[in-house]
């Protein structure tokens, strides 16, 4: 019988080449739903021991509309679309919604209610583990007050909107909301 870790090592290097649970088990000469436990076992430890803001980005989304009254004559390609969709109750409030991948069938969402004017980041949902198939519903959900859909943005776009408010913010002696500092590990600044 093979130690753990060799087990662990060579259902990986059989996933890797592209085989299923079945031809796993084949292989090793176990149950279809043993593979499939260790399959699941060794993508969990697989993402455990990658930082949250390392691991993949699912999709980062804004709030259309918050753009709008901002001066932004030469706005970037990302925020053009944006002021054409102005809405005065939300301009400049931006609702960021980062998505990453925590393992196979499961992402973290974290988000943040952004006064550009003024507060910097007001509120946020700390990081919450969804399963992959909830993500477009949660999206739906988190977005619900506006009247347009999100805006799909990069990531570091993202990190510019907050931690561009959150330095703003500060500079005028407003601290973001409590909480900022766990949520913000989605992206940290600089990454």
């Amino acid at each position: 019988m093979m130690e753990s870790d060799d087990v662990l090592a060579r259902v990986l290097e059989l996933r890797a080449a592209g085989s299923g649970s079945k031809q796993i088990a084949r292989a090793l000469g176990m149950r279809p739903a043993q593979a499939g436990a260790l399959l699941r076992q060794a993508a969990e430890s697989l993402a455990g021991g990658t930082a949250p803001a390392d691991r993949p980005v699912v999709g980062c989304w804004v709030s259309a509309g918050w753009t709008a009254g901002l001066g932004l004559a030469a706005a970037p390609a990302w925020a053009e679309a944006d002021l054409h969709a102005a809405e005065p109750e939300t301009a400049g409030f931006a609702q960021v919604l980062v998505a990453r991948q925590e393992r196979a069938s499961r992402v973290t969402v974290c988000g943040f209610l952004v006064d550009v004017h003024c507060l910097g980041v007001k509120n946020t949902i700390e990081p919450e583990v969804i399963g992959a198939g909830s993500l477009p519903a949660y999206l739906r959900g988190y977005y619900s007050a506006f009247d347009r859909p999100p805006l799909s943005i990069e990531l570091d776009q993202a990190r510019t909107i907050v931690h561009g408010a959150v330095a703003y913010a500060r500079s005028l002696g407003f601290s973001p909301a409590t909480g900022f500092a766990d949520t913000a590990r989605a992206f940290p600044p600089g990454r």
